[in-house]
């Protein structure tokens, strides 16, 4: 509200305080949108080497292929 009664007395401001409000939130930092990425990794036991898929769905048969492929 202070720096409301600020723009007004010292600026001229004449849209409302709402008005305002809604200037000033266009300015907030956001966090972006949320997004979905499963990724498949593996170490295989003895040679302690990975391997790394980025999928889009993880079911059995996706499973089976990315350990065939390891």
């Amino acid at each position: 509200m202070a720096i409301f009664q600020d723009l007004v007395d010292q600026f001229g401001f004449a849209a409302s305080y709402n008005g305002a409000k809604r200037f000033v939130r266009k300015f907030v930092v956001r966090e972006p949108k949320q997004f979905d990425r499963l990724s498949f990794v593996m170490t295989l036991r003895h040679s302690r080497r990975s391997f790394r898929r980025v999928v889009w769905n993880l079911g059995q048969e996706t499973w089976a292929r990315l350990h065939e492929q390891a």
